[in-house]
């Protein structure tokens, strides 16, 4: 079950309430945040994701942004497109695509979602064979 944030945010406030508020407010908000999925750059903890999660599971709206930290030993998952990837693609093994770590190291990347494109690239590079894809609602792009 999904909680909305802001029902997220209220069960958080109530819990750090009878625990003798140790969290601060800051505190809470960002567990909130973390809790709904979505990690932003604004000195947030970092989401950690399994090799197969997709950027749409963790983002819903265009303009997220979301810090994602893919654990070393990764094993490969779906990916569409190059350069700019379907919202359902595997961010880790996007990442991988672009070069911007190894199924070995892992490591930490972010991106954002973008509005959806007509055509979507398939490419092979650094070891990776991304798909060719059609019109597909939602996109993502890794930003630095």
């Amino acid at each position: 079950m999904r909680l909305s944030f802001g029902l997220t945010l209220a069960v958080l406030i109530v819990a750090g309430a009878a625990s003798s508020g140790c969290a601060t407010a800051t505190d809470l908000v960002r567990t909130a945040q973390q809790v709904g999925g979505v990690a932003q750059t604004t000195g947030m903890a970092p989401v950690s994701v399994y090799w197969n999660t997709s950027a749409g599971s963790l983002a819903r709206n265009v303009g997220d942004t979301i810090v994602a930290d893919c654990p070393p030993n990764g094993e490969p998952s779906t990916v569409w497109g190059s350069d700019v990837y379907t919202d359902d693609s595997s961010i880790c093994t996007a990442a991988v695509h672009m070069g911007l770590l190894t199924f070995r190291s892992g490591g930490r990347v972010t991106v954002q979602i973008r509005p959806g494109q007509d055509r979507y690239a398939g490419v092979e590079r650094n070891g990776v064979r991304s798909s060719v894809y059609g019109r597909w609602g939602k996109s993502f792009v890794f930003v630095r």
